[in-house]
């Protein structure tokens, strides 16, 4: 998935492939070593990549993030889906590309022993009530 602005050139495609995207500049979360973005030219590079004209800029936080790819033409960034709100406050769209769908898989952890906070309690409550594919602590494989 791509996140880019509505005025971006490929904006309009229904579909982008990893080909069209050469000529524009990739924004990259600088602390990057996340696997959930593998076709990324920075993936596990430590910031490098063969092609040494390609354009990137390095974002460290979200807010900073967005405001590039509602501000430097043709920025774009891998990403898993964003929520609209976002998108709709800094003018961006989100779009598929021709690369395999990467499936992840997000984790609590926390020691049984620590009393946990209601709203913490209510988060894990609501996200085990929402899926029940995966087994939880409370139910063994």
């Amino acid at each position: 998935m791509l996140l880019l602005s509505g005025s971006h050139p490929l904006a309009g495609a229904a579909h982008i492939m990893p080909e069209q995207l050469a000529p524009y500049t990739e924004v990259v979360h600088a602390d990057y070593d996340m696997p959930i973005y593998p076709y990324s030219d920075y993936r596990y590079s430590g910031g490098r990549t063969a092609d040494r004209r390609k354009n990137v800029i390095f974002i460290y936080d979200r807010g900073t993030l967005m405001e590039m790819l509602s501000n430097v033409h043709g920025s774009y960034i891998w990403t898993t889906p964003t929520a609209q709100a976002l998108k709709d406050a800094y003018g961006l769209v989100e779009r598929p590309c021709g690369a395999e769908p990467i499936q992840g898989c997000d984790v609590i952890l926390y020691q049984t022993s620590r009393r946990l906070s209601l709203y913490i309690q209510r988060l894990i409550d609501r996200i085990e009530g929402e899926d029940r594919a995966f087994p939880t602590q409370s139910e063994p494989e």
